[in-house]
């Protein structure tokens, strides 16, 4: 079993795959959906702040800072 699928406890399964591309500098947003997503940078470095906007979560209104890129090949599933 993959990393990502045991510690979620069932394997993921990617319905749609989007790439964008931005220029150094821009501020760029994601948006809550009902669905996951995995999140990389393939190309540069990007910090990345995630917050919990679900109000009945017992975490909501905490944030979490990462920084993504070629120096560590992170990728956040979220």
């Amino acid at each position: 079993m993959s990393e990502l699928a045991e510690a979620i406890g069932e394997p993921p399964m990617f319905v749609q795959e989007n790439h964008s591309r931005s220029r150094r500098g821009a501020l760029r947003g994601l948006h809550a959906e009902n669905w996951e997503k995995l999140i990389y940078v393939p190309h540069g470095e990007v910090f990345t702040a995630v917050a919990d906007v679900r109000p009945s979560s017992p975490t909501f209104g905490t944030v979490e800072t990462f920084v993504l890129g070629e120096s560590n090949r992170l990728k956040l599933f979220l």
